[in-house]
């Protein structure tokens, strides 16, 4: 079969022959044909590789073709080119494209590739003030494996060790290893300090640590332990930085500058026992490290003296103030017991019966006694008074008690006053304690008897004379209440000044003796009686309260405001107490006065069978002035009461 040479078709190479002119399979040659056949000429399409420097230098590439369904083109190296700073990278499909083609290459159309040029950077070494031999540059392409730097190795400082490289002359930062630049760069070598660690015994004894040395920025070092070192009396504690430093540096230690670290010497003190006359095993001594663990002192169990209770540890002989444990000495010591005293505290029922308490104890210093309560003890006639510290006592103790020796402690046994109000009716009156003060008695003011009224207290229950009062009996005893008949009063006014305004309204008149809580003679003793009678020149009402003042019965009253009348309810409430001059006259009558706006009155309780008019104005030592009679008028009489 032909072999097409001598023919050609621009753009395109020949390719074998087909049966068709659109055939694109070559028939195979030598060929067998089975009838009459046309042939035709395959043209396969050729394209062509061309290159562009890019900016380099060299010889122009001749260009190269593909045919397709070829083999691959192999590209050309680039060998012979350059571009000044940049390496040869292979070739691109564009002028700024930086991905080689591969290559082999398969081009599918006409195509222009362009030579692709990468930054080369160069890194530079600067010794920074050490020696030794410089190390040359080295080349770095981006893209390309990152560069191993100089190692440092023949380079050296003194003082100083190489630490690396680092971007700037005061940089301390080494770059990283293998480095890949960004530009041209300088590196500069990192210089750190070499400091030495030198060890003082500073006054102790042993082989003194050898040097140690440091470099800034490296692991800190691990101090010497001391151990073998010595001092007598005394226990390593470290090392400071200063002969009398006693604060230890921290190991591992990083130092900042060549230093000399000086032994720490601690005292050890010790604390010795003294049992101070006291019985038992003397406890071991213990020793203390300065800046150590305080003691825990001993408990002082098996430890004993008779009639005293262990206290403690004192720093002398005599000392009673136990030092607090646990104990921090600040030299050698000796510490002696403490022995507190064990007081007893025993009773003595003092005439009482019942069970006797049992003794309690007291150490000095010790919480006080709770003294015993006298629960079922008892003496006829008497009441539990509490302790003394005497049989004849009657002022009882304290209880909580603090003994200060041993003691005996007397049952005190009270004198009891009881009432007995003698078939009356009303609450008894409580009975009442003798402690040495005269007892005021009971006023018998709550108590009554039909037709009779209370006069006393006797001291037996037929009895009509009335005890004194205040009342100091000799013995526990009861007393009965004194029922008699009442004796009649008369209650007259005299004044100076009295006009005939006043009035006869025998209202006003019982408002004029109303006492606080109600109506007239409420609160006077069982017995009273009031009777009405005329009233004459009566102007200021008085309001009278009967009390029972020594033998005597004797008047309250008030003066009211300078109002000419007053309505119920107004009248001020009676004085609880009484004032008066003449409380010990011994006559039928009792004397009450006082000034009020310069109206002066005088009142009288007369007894019946009596005449106020016969005391006139001779008789100063009844009478504080002569004026005593009414303008010629007649004593008044404002009403009668039984007492």
């Amino acid at each position: 079969m032909n072999s097409g040479n001598g023919l050609s078709k621009q753009g395109f190479i020949f390719g074998g022959w087909a049966a068709s002119a659109v055939g694109n399979t070559p028939l195979n040659s030598p060929y067998t044909p089975t009838a009459n056949v046309t042939l035709y000429a395959i043209w396969n399409t050729v394209y062509t590789i061309s290159y562009d420097l890019n900016g380099g230098t060299g010889n122009t590439l001749a260009p190269q073709t593909y045919t397709p369904g070829g083999t691959a083109i192999t590209l050309n190296s680039g060998a012979g080119l350059s571009k000044q700073g940049f390496i040869f990278a292979g070739w691109a499909d564009s002028a700024v494209g930086n991905t080689p083609a591969a290559n082999p290459y398969t081009p599918t159309a006409n195509v222009t590739l362009y030579a692709i040029w990468n930054t080369v950077y160069t890194i530079s070494y600067d010794l920074n003030g050490g020696t030794g031999n410089t190390p040359p540059p080295q080349t770095y392409t981006p893209g390309g494996t990152a560069i191993a730097l100089n190692s440092g190795a023949g380079l050296s400082k003194q003082g100083f060790i190489f630490a690396g490289w680092a971007d700037s002359a005061v940089g301390n930062t080494p770059a990283a290893n293998p480095y890949t630049p960004t530009a041209n760069v300088t590196l500069y070598a990192i210089w750190n300090p070499v400091y030495t660690v030198s060890y003082d015994l500073n006054g102790g004894s042993g082989n003194t640590p050898a040097p140690q040395t440091y470099t800034q920025g490296g692991t800190a070092i691990a101090l010497n332990s001391g151990a073998g070192l010595s001092k007598q009396g005394f226990i390593f504690a470290g090392w400071a930085d200063s002969a009398v430093g006693n604060t230890p540096a921290a190991s591992p230690y990083t130092p900042t500058a060549n230093v000399t670290l000086y032994a720490i010497w601690n005292p050890v003190y010790t604390v010795s026992y003294d049992l101070n006359g006291g019985s038992g095993n003397t406890p071991t001594p213990q020793t203390y490290t300065q800046g150590g663990t305080a003691i825990a002192l001993n408990s002082g169990a098996g430890l004993s003296k008779q009639g005293s209770a262990f206290g403690g540890w004192a720093d002398s002989a005599v000392g009673n103030t136990p030092v607090a444990s646990p104990y921090t000495p600040t030299a050698n010591v000796t510490l002696y017991a403490i022995w507190n005293p064990i007081y007893t505290v025993s009773y003595d029922l003092n005439g009482g019966s019942g069970n006797t308490p049992p003794p309690q104890t007291y150490t000095q210093g010790g919480t006080a006694i709770a003294l015993n309560s006298g629960a079922g003890l008892s003496k006829q006639g008497s009441a539990f008074g509490g302790w003394a510290d005497s049989a004849v006592g009657n002022t009882p103790i304290a209880s909580p008690y603090t003994p200060t020796a041993n003691v005996t402690l007397y049952a005190i046994w009270s004198i009891v006053v009881t009432y007995n109000i003698n078939s009356g009716t009303g609450p008894t009156p409580v009975a009442q304690t003798y402690n040495g003060v005269a007892l005021i008695l009971n006023s018998g003011r709550d108590i009554s008897k039909p037709g009779v009224v209370f006069q006393g207290w006797a001291t037996t229950q037929n009895g009509t004379a009335s005890v004194d009062n205040p009342y100091t009996p000799a013995s526990s005893l009861t007393l009965y209440a004194i029922w008699g008949d009442p004796v009649i009063f008369t209650l007259t006014a005299k004044s100076t000044s009295f006009t005939d305004n006043s009035t006869t309204d025998p209202m006003k008149l019982r408002h004029a003796f109303r006492t606080s809580g109600g109506e007239v003679g409420e609160n006077i003793s069982p017995g009273f009686d009031w009777a009405q009678a005329p009233v004459k020149f009566v102007r200021r009402y008085i309001m009278v309260c009967l009390d029972m003042v020594v033998n005597l019965p004797l008047f309250y009253y008030e003066m009211p405001t300078s109002r000419t009348g007053l309505n119920e309810g107004d009248i001020p409430r009676p004085p609880t107490e009484f004032h008066v001059g003449e409380n010990n006259y011994q006559g039928p009558w009792q004397l009450i006065s006082t000034n009020f706006h310069n109206y002066q009155f005088r009142v009288y309780a007369v007894k019946d069978g009596y005449d106020i008019s016969r005391f006139n104005a001779s008789q100063t030592n009844v009478m504080s002035n002569n004026a005593d009679y009414i303008m010629g008028y007649s004593n008044i009489v404002i009403g009668k009461f039984k007492y």
